[in-house]
């Protein structure tokens, strides 16, 4: 889900800033650290090989890391290849014990994938443990919705719109009230998305809905504030301008 990306690298980003294990100051961590954050740069700037091969390298380096095999596994979720993704972490996860950063990215992973109940069930078990994580919520409402509860998941994504103060479960509500045909509401959550970030990927979202809509000069507009915002999705805007237009 492309409209998920911004958060996912920032996600990312966050991982590479920590150490694995141990000394922070020692040789061998700062090494791992430098390579991890390596990769996740190459991935902001466009290049998901580039990334993914980075990871490839530490992990044969360092096959044993739980870090390194999640961020593996994000990258190759974020580089559109979610089933590589979930087979890498699928064995870790069912062994047990793992920790919820893991189950994070495999649940966001599984999504992707279309394993909506090991997406469920991922959710789930870092839910028990950490009930206010709104990343989780979403995925745990968005796996509701594609296994059939539709009514269960647009509830949740109707009350964080009234709400008005999650932007991830509001991002989340964006895509799913629009599939269903709710419009209005899905357009509810991205402008308070929007009022709560003044992000670009608020303005992807709002474009999104306007394109659903029928009204492609909104989302035009949209998407060239998206471009303004951020220089890194212009590549994107770009085309999404260029095609609404030739479909006018």
């Amino acid at each position: 889900m492309r409209i998920f990306l911004i958060l996912f690298i920032l996600v990312g980003l966050v991982f590479a800033a920590v150490s694995v294990v141990g000394d922070s100051g020692g040789e061998r961590e700062k090494r791992i650290k430098e390579s991890r954050i390596r990769a996740f740069t190459y991935f902001a700037d466009g290049d998901f090989e580039g990334a993914i091969q980075e990871m490839e390298r530490l992990k044969k380096e360092f096959p044993m890391s739980d870090v390194i095999l999640s961020d593996l596994a994000l990258l190759k979720h974020l580089g559109g290849k979610s089933e590589e993704a979930c087979d890498l972490l699928e064995r870790r996860v069912e062994k047990g014990g793992c920790e919820e950063w893991i189950l994070r990215v495999y649940a966001s992973a599984a999504l992707g994938a279309g394993r909506f109940g090991a997406a469920l069930r991922s959710a789930e078990r870092v839910l028990e443990k950490e009930p206010t994580d709104s990343g989780m919520k979403g995925v745990r409402a968005a796996a509701l919705y594609e296994l059939g509860a539709e009514e269960k998941a647009l509830q949740i994504f109707e009350e964080a719109v009234l709400e008005g103060e999650d932007t991830t479960l509001l991002r989340y509500g964006v895509d799913y009230l629009s599939r269903a045909g709710r419009s209005s509401s899905a357009l509810s959550a991205a402008e308070r998305y929007i009022e709560l970030s003044d992000s670009a990927d608020g303005y992807i979202l709002r474009a999104s809905v306007y394109c659903k809509m029928g009204e492609p000069e909104k989302a035009i507009e949209d998407y060239k504030k998206a471009r303004q915002k951020s220089a890194s999705l212009s590549r994107l805007c770009e085309e999404m301008i260029k095609r609404l237009k030739e479909s006018d």
